[in-house]
């Protein structure tokens, strides 16, 4: 029979390896789940007012300065409005204004290289986009930075401040540290900047998805200032930037804080998450001014265009590219009430724009669109030669028709409006062998069907 003070003692042991089973069950069931944790799910707007973020700790981390325990206090409330958690410790680095204007300098290159600026711009002039005087890269460098006191600099994932960020003192302050925050918070989570968005590859795609992740962190930005957004700070810097640039391009600048905002309030009221969007971000422009042809199953996508073979006379293009329907609507807003350049805007179908630079000929332009039918092909047509003069400053008088289809403008820079169904076809030529080449690339590309 085993001895009474021997089997005390491993019960003794028996409970004590028991009690320490049980706490490591009790620390691993109160530990949030890294499933859990990472888990966001984006509700409608009513109940993202409804639910109340955990109030945040009564003091800062012991490692951090007064400055940065305000930067990370506004960080919590950002993360717990978002229901998004930051994934790695937050960087922050003091800096001067002047390191802030190198960033967003940096960031202005990574979107529009100086070559790419120079060949884009070249072909909005000729199409009458932009004015034929314009420098599209000193217009982006003379213009006042949307970035100021604060921004994020994704490279090195930090985000850097100055003496100017007083978000309990300012609430422009609170407003531009917000965006730059959700912009850190969106990148750490799904990995995106503008950097890897090419927008030498389809400028208006690029431009889409840059506007969506800029008007996701602005919407929370909004919400968490309590500011309407024609009222914000991003807004009025916005337009300051715009002053300095083309009309199209202001267009473009404010699009993130107007239509992008829109849009994110419009799928989330359908109950589509916006984490979910990361992983099907829009494709076009089309889809973020209107949301329900994003919503629509499968979502509309403008129709592509394949070029054929595309080396003529001995020369490979210099840009090819998408423009879009919102460059397209900004465009035809210079000529128009905005209700009728928008209406015509909206039944652009798809589009491909090329651009030919040869030493001795000069620059060669061929843009080719698809519309909704035959109809708007028409109306775009007749918008265009009723305002020819205006927009590509050729003579009107000097318009020839060819074959009932074709209106021709002779000048140093010939124009070319082709209609041909639903499809409407520009040319800017400087020989009739280029505009005979350019002719030929038209009709041998083609427009994918619709499913």
């Amino acid at each position: 029979m085993m001895r009474p003070g021997l089997l005390l003692s491993i019960l003794v042991l028996l409970a004590s390896v028991a009690g320490i089973y049980l706490r490591q069950v009790y620390r691993g069931n109160t530990k949030p789940s890294p499933v859990a944790s990472t888990l966001a799910v984006e509700q409608d707007e009513q109940e993202l007012d409804e639910w109340t973020p955990p109030v945040p700790p009564s003091s800062p981390p012991p490692a951090a300065d007064s400055a940065e325990a305000v930067l990370l206090n506004e960080a919590f409330h950002l993360s717990s409005l978002r229901r998004l958690p930051f994934q790695s410790e937050l960087a922050f680095k003091k800096v001067d204004e002047a390191e802030i204007a190198r960033v967003w300098e940096r960031q202005l290159q990574s979107q529009y290289s100086s070559d790419s600026l120079e060949r884009f711009g070249l072909v909005l002039q000729m199409l009458g986009m932009v004015s034929i005087d314009i420098d599209l890269q000193a217009a982006y460098q003379k213009a006042p930075p949307l970035w100021e006191g604060v921004v994020y600099d994704g490279a090195r994932g930090q985000v850097l401040y100055t003496d100017a960020c007083q978000p309990s003192e300012s609430k422009a302050s609170k407003q531009q540290l917000a965006q730059q925050l959700m912009l850190m918070l969106l990148d750490q989570r799904f990995a995106w900047r503008e950097g890897q968005l090419l927008t030498e590859v389809n400028f208006d795609q690029a431009l889409a998805q840059k506007a969506f992740v800029q008007a996701d962190a602005a919407w929370h930005m909004l919400r968490y200032t309590e500011t309407d957004a024609d009222k914000s700070m991003l807004w009025a810097k916005a337009q300051a930037m715009g002053s300095h640039l083309p009309s199209a391009f202001a267009e473009i600048e404010l699009m993130p804080f107007r239509e992008g905002v829109h849009f994110c309030q419009e799928i989330t009221r359908k109950n589509v998450s916006l984490d979910s969007m990361y992983q099907q971000m829009p494709t076009s422009t089309a889809q973020l001014l209107h949301p329900e042809r994003f919503l629509t199953n499968p979502p509309y996508r403008p129709r592509a265009l394949k070029w054929a073979q595309l080396d003529l006379k001995g020369a490979e293009p210099t840009w090819d590219n998408v423009i879009g329907e919102a460059l397209t609507r900004a465009w035809l807003r210079q000529h128009a009430a905005n209700e009728e350049a928008d209406l015509l805007a909206a039944a652009i179908d798809g589009d491909r724009v090329i651009l030919y630079q040869v030493p001795d000929d000069g620059p060669q332009v061929l843009w080719k669109t698809v519309w909704r039918n035959a109809e708007r092909a028409n109306a775009f047509v007749d918008f265009i030669v009723n305002r020819v003069g205006a927009i590509f400053g050729v003579e009107e008088s000097a318009t020839a028709q060819t074959n009932g289809t074709t209106q021709y403008f002779p000048g140093v820079l010939d124009l070319e409006i082709t209609l041909r169904d639903d499809e409407v076809i520009l040319l800017r030529s400087t020989t009739t062998e280029w505009r005979k080449a350019l002719q030929d690339l038209a009709s041998r590309s083609a427009f994918q069907k619709r499913p």
